[in-house]
């Protein structure tokens, strides 16, 4: 048996792992554990749990939006950066068609 991590904006799903989770974004002060049913997961990621509703343990790293910015601009994933690789992406994309 492993364990699945998930990384959601907002209520939208954005990457899923199977037995890994990257915590160079989130710190431990960020994590909530709880006791949830299965039927209160995603329902954009996970199949919908109507009977037999048992209880699982949650761990969920939440931060805010600009706490999250600022993280990950000491990192150096500034929107200007990523403007720039988008732009050199693009680039090369179209010129190659």
């Amino acid at each position: 048996m492993g364990s699945i991590a998930e990384l959601y904006f907002s209520e939208y799903p954005v990457n899923e792992t199977k037995n890994y989770l990257d915590q160079w974004i989130f710190k431990e002060s960020d994590k909530r554990v709880f006791q949830r049913k299965l039927s209160e997961r995603s329902e954009l990621v996970w199949e919908k749990h109507e009977e037999d509703d048992e209880v699982e343990t949650a761990y969920v790293f939440e931060a805010s939006t600009s706490t999250i910015i600022n993280r990950l601009e000491v990192l150096g994933y500034t929107i200007e950066a990523c403007k720039s690789i988008f732009g050199g992406v693009r680039d090369r994309l179209f010129r190659s068609a």
